[in-house]
């Protein structure tokens, strides 16, 4: 397996000079990143290839792919710090909220490259017994970093690159790219740039070079250098460069022992940086009256240091360790560094000190301090490591290597800043030892060092010294120079040279360049050309968070970092109930990840298990994604301050949707060849083992990398997204938002959303959400859907939320279930002796029949009643000793606990309706339900009664067989199609539907949802209510095609229904989401065409102005008018034929300008009496609902307002004015 480390296009790709092209033909520069990104997919699948071809061969070495995936994890990192340093924050200034979310994108694939390289690490001390497993491990963690990485770069090719184009001028978009590649080090440039050109087509190659002329600036230097990187190393004619000693990595640089060490010179920058910090923590001490330009003065400076410092410990890390056989603890300087960062971040933040100056010094002195003892030691006993085994050739190249750890523009300002701490000999001792180490190729590069180092040594503000002077022969700037001097004067095309020859000193600095004389101005090397450094300290990230109490102590006192305020707890939002449902997403994936493990060696039945809980998965995360995209982020878009914030987001949707479809491609796949062995051929069992292995080792893959896609993607909208909600909407709004999304999911959805969730959440949050989406559907029927789905027990709401309008576990009063809580609710005082007080005060009568008071009383009272019979459904008189037993013979009628009712007088009735009254312990709404069954208690025992002797006569009165179409032979009415009948709760008699009950009945049969029983009309046998038939004979015939188990409801016909959890109606259309959604204000289904419309909270609940019908339950299509109101659409039709008023409001029910036009025709035409000329009337305007007067007339009255003639007169006594 070849190593892509080592790089080498001198003979195999050489490097064309492109015709000259129009600004024009050339592509944006910012579509430079196209190649990186073509570069990077191309070695993610190389790395995958390599892990996949280790697994199926044990032959294979894995530290190749150890080295494969170092190098792709450098350039990788290091690409996405640059974007993180430079595109990014540019992008940002021009347009808000994208680049924050690919900043956390990139956080991510840092975790998973590190989750990588522990699973490498495992596959190499592993055994043979676990290795296998371990190698599949690394298999399925390299896919999975190849789809989040390539998902990373098409989301920037996707939205980043055309915002940049679009907003960026073509020069500004070259100056981005150049700050890009001046952001990566040195000595990966060196390798990245050749290995981008091998890894394109001669095409793509040729244009990228084409591009590249146009970003790197003119100046001959800046070209030889970056060229020069892109070409390659030359491997004929030079020494072996230091760069190839950082790729090979040689296990061993022993060397002599000498006197002079040029690895010390590594201890200059040690006191470099001591000197500086030991300056900032003086300048910290003037902080108390600084200005803000002051100020960020200082946390630049901050900054800055805290910049070098990185790169001086990643210098120890890669180069210095690795050289002495060490291990440099970067982690724990890392931590120390991040102190600093945070504190310059917290300084920057407030822009002020208020008073807090003094303890700024504090915490500036307590980190520097903290850096001074732990950050230098360790690099100490590093260099004397390397004193003792490294020879002074390798010293100088640790020492060359250790400054090209750097990038180029953090090199231009630090050089500068190096040569200011140090002596003139010190500085030119330590550029010798460099300039020895480089290879020939790096001469340019070494001169632009030289040049930018020379810059600190300043005579003046305006004038600085090459450190070189008076030995010009001794300068590589100057060297340099006589260099290209004499290869211009050798040819005879000097005049046609590409490249713009390097200004002189005196033409740009209006002085001598004599080095006798010392002064140079500028050393004949150019700068990037950078007007904003802007250097961040984003390049190496630290991920552990600080664990100093002092740092801790800082956040909270001084900037506010992470307080918590433990007195006064957050009280949860509507819309955190929605983020929770990443809980259940989050449990599922990993369920999916780990059992995929097992597809390998599972048989069928698993393989069907797997494959249902995947669609499932695949479903409710659709419906929740779906919600997202049609109303959570355009909820976020609306608002000003957010725009493009969740277009990622959206693009991550698109593609887990891709990842779902693929997978499921698979395991269908998969399942066909699951086929018994019997059926197959010796030959083939093998194969198709084979092939179903690939196939179980690719779901796996797949199934790990859409779990962390979909984990990725979670953690990022509740750090980014989640919080926007409670700092740009209110309560009301959030509480709206989670209406629409509830109000758009079907009742199939949530039959299977709910407990899917509600699985995942703590007892506390399961009531938190359902309390959230009662308040967002408190105008619906959504309790009384979830109550006949779910059932009571799941439905108990916390002791802190407001009473619902009625308790969906309570029945109806009138019914018989609310006659039995009356009885239970005596029942429980059975065994005390409770009494209730009559009329007069007097005590002694209490509920039990054989504790009655006066029988005569009682007597009297049972004759006055008019429904007194010897059937005894009203009361029964306590002394007669028939009347108990016949009671209890008729024990299968009446429940327990109903005699105690049925044998109250009208006195003991008043006395219970007392005794409930005073009892304290009730709420109001329990007891006045209580109140009103005892006072109908004998109407509801007397219905119970007259249908409980219609059960057993066997007589039921509609048991037949009735057609839709008796020539065809189709059961059904003539307003449905369906093959049973069902039995009215209210009278007991069997009707096709509510509409033929209705029409033959003097009462409405309203109680749908409580219907217990039908009839099969293929058989006439009257059974429970189901979807078929349970009598064997009709070999479960099916009552009709759509059946509603909440409603009850059959249809045979083919259109489409679904059920409305909010209505808890059964309506016509594909479901909500599809072309129906719920308008949780108007209570009422509307299509999705009207989802901009004006609410009118609880619209539907009432009845046709017109007509007189219940419009909520009405199976016409209904009109919204302009005023709000509603009517049936016929009712409409026919109303609007001879009026144009509303007839609730009186507002006009469209445009009436044709029509008011005609009435001012009309009057104009007219002419008034003259003793009613000049005469006004005082109107009221129903269409503006303003005040006003109009000149007189009978019939017709303007409104000088509003143009409208849709008036009435409020005075008739008309003025002359």
């Amino acid at each position: 397996m070849a190593s892509p480390v080592i790089v080498d296009l001198a003979s195999a790709v050489p490097i064309v000079e492109p015709a000259a092209e129009s600004e024009d033909d050339v592509m944006p520069p910012i579509m430079q990143f196209m190649y990186f990104h073509k570069a990077i997919r191309a070695e993610l699948e190389k790395l995958h290839g390599d892990a996949l071809q280790i697994a199926k061969s044990s032959d294979q070495e894995i530290k190749g792919l150890i080295r494969r995936y170092q190098f792709l994890r450098s350039v990788y990192e290091h690409h996405s710090s640059a974007e993180d340093e430079v595109i990014l924050p540019a992008l940002d200034l021009r347009v808000k909220n994208v680049a924050h979310s690919y900043s956390l994108e990139h956080q991510v694939e840092g975790n998973l490259f590190e989750q990588l390289f522990e699973l490498l690490n495992a596959v190499l001390a592993v055994k043979d017994d676990g290795l296998k497993e371990s190698i599949r491990n690394v298999v399925c963690c390299t896919e999975a970093l190849l789809t989040t990485l390539v998902q990373h770069l098409c989301k920037e090719e996707e939205q980043v690159f055309p915002l940049l184009v679009k907003h960026f001028t073509y020069d500004e978009q070259a100056a981005l790219v150049w700050q890009f590649l001046c952001s990566i080090p040195v000595n990966l440039m060196e390798l990245f740039l050749p290995w981008l050109a091998s890894s394109l087509s001669l095409e793509d190659r040729d244009q990228m070079i084409a591009c590249m002329r146009r970003i790197v600036p003119s100046e001959h230097l800046l070209q030889q250098v970056i060229f020069a990187w892109l070409k390659g190393r030359e491997t004929s004619g030079t020494k072996m460069s230091s760069m190839e000693q950082e790729a090979l990595q040689p296990d061993d640089l022993s060397g002599d022992h000498q006197r002079k060490f040029p690895i010390n010179k590594l201890l200059l920058w040690n006191d470099a940086i001591k000197k500086d910090m030991e300056r900032l923590a003086e300048e910290a001490k003037l902080l108390r009256s600084a200005s803000p330009s002051t100020l960020s003065s200082f946390v630049d400076r901050l900054r800055f240091l805290v910049e070098v410092c990185i790169f001086h410990s990643a210098a120890e890390d890669k180069v210095l360790s690795p050289a002495v056989g060490q291990r440099a603890n970067v982690e724990e300087d890392n931590q120390h560094l991040e102190m600093v960062q945070r504190l310059a971040d917290g300084i920057l933040a407030i822009g002020h000190l208020e008073g807090k100056a003094d303890e700024l010094c504090i915490e500036v002195e307590y980190v520097i301090q903290t850096i001074r003892e732990h950050y230098f030691n360790p690099e100490l006993k590093l260099i004397s490591l390397a004193q003792e085994h490294c020879t002074i050739e390798e010293q100088r190249v640790l020492l060359y290597r250790s400054l090209r750890v750097m990038p180029l523009r953090m090199l231009e300002r630090v050089l500068p800043w190096f040569v200011e701490m140090q002596s003139d000999k010190e500085t030119r001792d330590m550029l010798h030892h460099m300039c020895l180490a480089a290879p020939v190729s790096d001469k340019h590069l070494v001169a632009l060092f030289s040049g930018w180092a020379c810059k600190g040594c300043r005579q003046n503000s305006d004038s600085f010294k090459c450190i070189y002077a008076g030995e010009a022969h001794e300068c590589p700037v100057k060297m340099l120079e006589l260099e290209q001097v004499s290869n211009e004067e050798s040819t005879s095309s000097a005049g046609s040279t590409r490249s713009k020859r390097p200004r002189d000193v005196g033409d740009s600095e209006g002085s001598s360049t004599s080095c006798k004389n010392a002064v140079l101005k500028q050393c004949c090397v150019p700068g990037l050309g950078m007007k904003c450094p802007n250097l961040g300290i984003s390049r190496v990230p630290v991920r552990k968070p600080l664990s100093s109490p002092k740092s801790s102590s800082l956040g909270c006192s001084l900037f506010g970092w992470g307080k918590v305020d433990s007195t006064s707890p957050v009280e949860p939002k509507p819309i955190d109930h929605i983020f929770q449902f990443h809980k259940a997403i989050r449990k599922d994936m990993e369920y999916l990840d780990l059992e995929s493990a097992k597809l390998d060696s599972c048989d069928e039945t698993f393989l069907r298990q797997f494959t249902g809980r995947f669609h499932f998965l695949w479903g409710l995360y659709k419906a929740h994604s779906n919600a997202e995209d049609d109303i959570v982020f355009p909820a976020l878009e609306e608002k000003e301050a957010l725009h493009n914030v969740s277009h990622s987001y959206s693009l991550d949707h698109k593609q887990e949707q891709h990842l779902f479809e693929e997978i499921a491609r698979f395991l269908e796949e998969l399942s066909r060849l699951y086929i018994p062995d019997c059926l197959l051929e010796k030959s083939d069992i093998n194969a198709i083992r084979e092939k179903r292995g690939d196939l179980a080792q690719k779901l796996q893959g797949m199934c790990k990398s859409v779990r962390c896609s979909l984990d990725h993607h979670v953690a990022r909208e509740e750090l980014e997204l989640w919080p926007l909600f409670d700092r740009h909407f209110t309560f009301e709004e959030q509480d709206r938002i989670v209406g629409r999304i509830v109000g758009t999911t079907g009742a199939e959805v949530l039959q299977s959303m709910i407990p899917w969730v509600t699985a995942a959440l703590t007892d506390g949050e399961q009531t938190g959400m359902m309390e959230s989406w009662r308040q967002a559907t408190k105008n619906t029927m959504f309790d009384k859907w979830l109550s006949a789905w779910w059932g009571d027990s799941s439905l108990k709401s916390s002791p802190s939320s407001p009473p619902a309008t009625r308790d969906p576990s309570t029945p109806p009063s009138g019914s018989s279930e609310s006659l039995q809580l009356v009885a239970d609710y005596f029942a429980k005082d059975s065994t005390k002796e409770s009494t209730v007080q009559d009329d007069e005060g007097e005590s002694g009568e209490t509920l039990e029949p054989e504790e009655t008071g006066d029988s005569d009383t009682k007597s009297e009272s049972c004759k006055s009643c008019s429904k007194y019979d010897a059937a005894q459904h009203c009361c029964m008189r306590s002394d007669e000793k028939d009347k108990p037993q016949k009671l209890e013979a008729d024990t299968g009628k009446f429940k327990p606990g109903w005699q105690y009712i049925f044998r109250m007088n009208q006195k003991e009735l008043e006395a219970a309706i007392r005794k409930v009254s005073s009892d304290s312990s009730l709420d109001p709404r329990r007891k006045a339900y209580l109140i009103q069954n005892l006072m109908t208690s004998r109407w509801i025992a007397a219905q119970q009664h007259s249908l409980q002797e219609t059960d057993t006569s066997g007589d039921i009165p509609g048991r037949s067989r009735s057609y839709h179409d008796p020539v065809k032979g189709i059961y059904g009415c003539e307003h449905y199609k369906r093959n049973c009948k069902i039995r009215a709760a209210c009278c007991g008699s069997l009707f096709v539907c509510r509409f033929c009950h209705d029409r033959a009945s003097d009462h409405p049969m309203n109680s749908r949802h409580e219907t217990k029983e039908m009839l099969c009309m293929q058989c006439l046998e009257v059974q429970p209510v189901a979807e078929s038939c349970h009598n064997p004979e009709c070999s479960g015939f099916r009552m009709a095609r759509y059946y509603c188990n909440i409603c009850k409801f059959f249809d045979d016909d083919t259109r489409d229904i679904y059920h409305c959890p909010f209505c808890n109606l059964c309506r016509k259309g594909k479901g909500l989401g599809i072309d129906y959604f719920h308008c949780m204000t108007c209570n009422a289904c509307m299509h999705v065409s009207l989802k901009d419309h004006k609410c009118r909270e609880k619209g539907l609940e009432s009845n046709c102005p017109i007509c007189h019908d219940f419009l909520f339950t009405s199976s016409s299509p209904v009109k919204a008018l302009p005023c709000n109101h509603f009517m049936h659409s016929d009712c409409f039709q026919a109303y609007s034929c001879c009026h144009y008023t509303c007839p609730v409001c009186c507002k006009s029910l469209g445009d009436m300008a044709v029509y008011f036009g005609m009435l001012d025709a009309l009057l104009a035409a007219e002419q008034l009496p003259e003793e009613y000329q000049g005469r006004v009337q005082d109107i009221l305007c129903n269409d503006c609902e303003q005040k006003g007067t109009a000149p007189f007339h009978w019939l017709y009255h303007k409104c000088q307002k509003c143009g409208s003639y849709n008036t009435r007169t409020i005075y008739d006594g008309g003025s002359h004015r």
